[in-house]
């Protein structure tokens, strides 16, 4: 079984947001915009206009915390009972998951993403994730369709803090460090090779233009490096994501990033800058000689994500490691589909253990090797 969930249309387009109107009258004539005042704020005059213009209309819900169940639930009896033909999302990854969560329980109204950030793939995959009032990650709506459309401005994204880019590049190369670990006992199965090979793509992507991306990002220039590294972390990570064919398999450092969500002092850190992080744990438990993760820890430096517990904020709380890595329990199928044994005490010992790397934040003087080099394909 082979199954790629993927959006009906990724638009990817500097000033789209003014032809917003043009992509919805497609789909409905009536429509609820699930948003944030922040978003809102950078995009609200233009859909207003543009929806106007098509003879479109809408009603705006604002999310203002987690996307939560009871929230979703919420909106979606709403859209039922009004009517509501179409579901836009306009913001970040919350926003993202809230409005797929509403489309999938509404009676699978059609989803129409736009996000503001290149933060996450949340905009293209088909799931939302569930968190708790608190933050907390608990669980998914697997949905069964993906956004029909998908539109990226990237003159928005370019208004963005580039602290977003950066945890987003971090969350899209992480599809490869986390996936490319099943390949050597994977028999060839093709949604593994499929899976894998965008997130080499995305990996690549980054690879040649990430680190000018985020200096345009920094200058708001829409650049091909930035729209590049848009795509990657949006789109190509996102139809890695998108990939399955009923064969088990995790990603070892969202895990670890999931549980981490139980615990508020890793709260005001982005979910790419956890992942990051949990990418590093996950590398010490694959191999404890710290030499061998040369380039993986180049490349978080760069992105400024965090690589040992002193950056963390959590050096020298064993306790801590121990009940992050106990909420942990990948089942036993998937851990003897990789290529190295994963259990709570071993991610425990690998918390510890980033306490012995040595790196900052800041300037990168030295190359980044790349970590495909030893892939033949």
């Amino acid at each position: 079984m082979l199954a790629i969930n993927v959006a009906g249309q990724y638009i990817q387009e500097e000033g789209i947001i003014t032809k917003i109107g043009d992509y919805i009258t497609q789909a409905a004539k009536n429509v609820l915009i699930i948003t944030s005042p922040t978003a809102w704020a950078l995009t609200g005059q233009a859909v207003e206009q543009s929806l106007g213009a098509q003879g479109v209309q809408y009603r705006v819900e604002w999310l203002n915390g987690e996307c939560t169940l009871d929230t979703i639930q919420l909106f979606a009896g709403r859209a039922q009972m009004e009517g509501i033909q179409a579901v836009i999302g306009i913001g970040g990854g919350r926003v993202m998951d809230t409005a797929k969560g509403v489309g999938e329980l509404a009676n699978q109204l059609p989803v129409i993403n736009v996000p503001t950030v290149a933060a996450t793939c949340a905009a293209c995959s088909p799931s939302s994730v569930l968190y708790n009032e608190h933050g907390a990650r608990i669980g998914l709506i697997n949905g069964t369709r993906a956004p029909v459309y998908v539109l990226v401005d990237s003159q928005i994204i370019a208004q963005s803090p580039p602290r977003f880019l950066r945890a987003g590049i971090v969350d899209a190369l992480a599809k490869w460090y986390e996936f490319s670990p099943y390949l050597e006992r994977g028999n060839g199965a093709l949604g593994l090779l499929v899976k894998t090979q965008a997130a080499k793509l995305s990996l690549e992507s980054i690879l040649n233009y990430g680190c000018q991306a985020v200096d345009d990002n920094r200058q708001q220039r829409v650049t091909t490096a930035l729209q590049n590294t848009i795509a990657a972390v949006i789109s190509i990570a996102g139809l890695a994501n998108s990939v399955k064919d009923g064969i088990p398999r995790s990603g070892i450092a969202h895990e670890i990033h999931d549980s981490m969500t139980h615990h508020s002092q890793f709260h005001h850190w982005l979910h790419g800058e956890k992942v990051g992080f949990a990418l590093v744990v996950q590398a010490l438990v694959q191999d404890p000689i710290l030499s061998t993760h040369h380039e993986l820890l180049e490349l978080l430096t760069v992105y400024q994500s965090p690589v040992s517990v002193e950056q963390l904020g959590i050096a020298n709380e064993p306790l801590l490691y121990s009940q992050i890595a106990a909420r942990i329990n990948t089942p036993p199928d998937v851990v003897s589909r990789l290529s190295f044994t994963v259990n709570p005490e071993l991610i425990a010992k690998a918390f510890a253990a980033t306490a012995t790397i040595n790196t900052h934040y800041g300037v990168y003087t030295s190359r980044i090797e790349n970590p495909l080099a030893s892939l033949h394909s």
